[in-house]
């Protein structure tokens, strides 16, 4: 199925949020993520192709003691940035992206002197991880 965003913005507490097999242009995640909490994304895909939106996968959440899973999904986008990360991760709460297709189309032309130079930009990860929190990244 295809949705244009999903957003979330909640305050969750000892409960699972998933999404499953979902296909859309956008995924934004804020609120919060407290004590036995999670928000897993599955064999899901978010393919933004606005130029107008930059962030295909935002979390500006706070988790405590919560976890965030993405496994097995597509993260695509021909803006900026792919993923986008300033949330809050407190001790006790763990971040995991396994098995995933994380990638940006775009680029842009700086020149220097005559020589054009290309960037490309995939993640821009300005996450607050406080002691005894955890980032796992394997096979993305």
């Amino acid at each position: 199925h295809y949705t244009s965003g999903v957003y979330i913005n909640a305050v969750v507490t000892a409960s699972t949020v998933a999404v499953n097999r979902t296909h859309m242009g956008r995924f934004r995640n804020t609120g919060s993520y407290k004590t036995g909490s999670s928000l897993l994304i599955d064999q899901s895909t978010i393919e933004n192709k606005l130029t107008s939106v930059p962030k295909a996968f935002e979390n500006t959440a706070l988790f405590t003691a919560a976890l965030l899973e993405v496994r097995r999904s597509r993260i695509l986008t021909v803006e900026r940035f792919a993923m986008y990360f300033a949330a809050h991760v407190q001790a006790g709460s763990v971040h995991r992206f396994v098995d995933n297709e994380i990638t940006t189309t775009f680029t842009t032309t700086i020149t220097s002197g005559n020589q054009p130079l290309q960037s490309a930009i995939g993640y821009y990860y300005v996450n607050y991880f406080y002691t005894g929190a955890v980032l796992e990244m394997a096979r993305n």
